[in-house]
């Protein structure tokens, strides 16, 4: 059977994936290539000369790809890990493509302000808390100022602090579904906050 797809199908009793035209292979493949020691001082040459230029074109087709079909699409960019190490090659490579830069950040306001301000003076860019860690009513308050009163952060998206978990140990519903009714409040508050702020400050 001939298809336009890749898909994965059983054969003989076992799975396979199956080329287009029918065909069941069996895939090795490489994840990825750990760029790190092509970046050490002594061989930062060879990362520049061999690919430096290869983000920019991954962020450019993407950014192509993308206004194609959706002109008025709004590029928040890949969401970076804020405490691990990241070239500012790679966000150099982003600033011409992306209209956001987004960075999950577990960390305090204490870290994540003046990270903020050193990215956005690199490169420009607006820059979204893309998440952060779990949520703790006072502590979102706190945090929610400080990002409120840093110029060019544009918001915080939580991710994954809806329901609690026996890892996370804090959620906006406790494990039976019923609210945790203190962070609820707490946030709520906070969130007013915020809305009465935008009213009062944000130019039309």
């Amino acid at each position: 059977m001939t298809t336009r797809f890749f898909t994965a199908g059983r054969r003989r009793g076992r799975w396979w994936l199956v080329t287009p035209d029918g065909r069941p292979f069996f895939s090795l493949g490489m994840n990825h290539i750990d760029s790190a020691s092509l970046r050490y001082p002594e061989n930062i040459h060879i990362w520049r000369e061999r690919f430096g230029a290869s983000q920019e074109r991954y962020y450019r087709v993407t950014h192509d790809a993308v206004r194609r079909y959706d002109p008025n699409h709004l590029l928040l960019g890949d969401r970076y890990e804020g405490k691990a190490p990241l070239p500012d090659e790679v966000l150099l490579a982003a600033a011409p493509w992306v209209d956001v830069l987004s960075f999950q950040f577990f960390a305090g306001p204490e870290a994540i302000v003046p990270a903020f301000a050193r990215w956005h003076a690199l490169t420009g860019l607006p820059l979204l808390l893309a998440d952060a860690s779990r949520p703790d009513g006072e502590a979102y308050a706190a945090l929610l100022r400080s990002l409120r009163a840093t110029d060019s952060c544009v918001g915080w998206h939580y991710c994954g602090a809806y329901s609690r978990n026996r890892t996370r140990k804090r959620g906006f519903r406790q494990e039976d579904w019923s609210l945790d009714d203190e962070l609820v409040t707490t946030v709520t508050a906070a969130n007013r906050e915020t809305l009465a702020w935008m009213t009062a400050g944000c130019p039309n």
